[in-house]
């Protein structure tokens, strides 16, 4: 989940990333605190992880779908990109257009 937190932070202003950060570990940990005994009694119900799996690829398919609408980050934005890129000559060489 480390990998999806660029995307809640990145259209919030900088004064309320840190309880958004916080709202964030906190279902993080919620969710694993409830998610784990849940399927486990899913599976006792269920004999199984079949009904599970179909339920899964269904969620993954789900997935699929909003990961295309959620919009461009702050490389396609013009005045993020022209704040990530002044004088920076590192790893954003390839968002600031620095090819060589």
């Amino acid at each position: 989940m480390v990998n999806a937190y660029p995307l809640f932070v990145e259209p919030v202003p900088r004064e309320r990333r840190g309880v958004l950060a916080s709202l964030f570990l906190l279902c993080n940990a919620l969710g694993g605190a409830v998610g784990d005994p849940m399927n486990g009694r899913i599976f006792d119900i269920l004999n199984g992880y079949r009904a599970m799996f179909i339920v899964m690829a269904c969620y993954t398919g789900l997935a699929f779908v909003a990961v295309l609408f959620v919009p461009r980050g702050a490389a396609a934005h013009p005045k993020a990109r022209s704040s990530i890129c002044s004088g920076a000559r590192s790893s954003t060489s390839s968002v600031c257009g620095f090819d060589g």
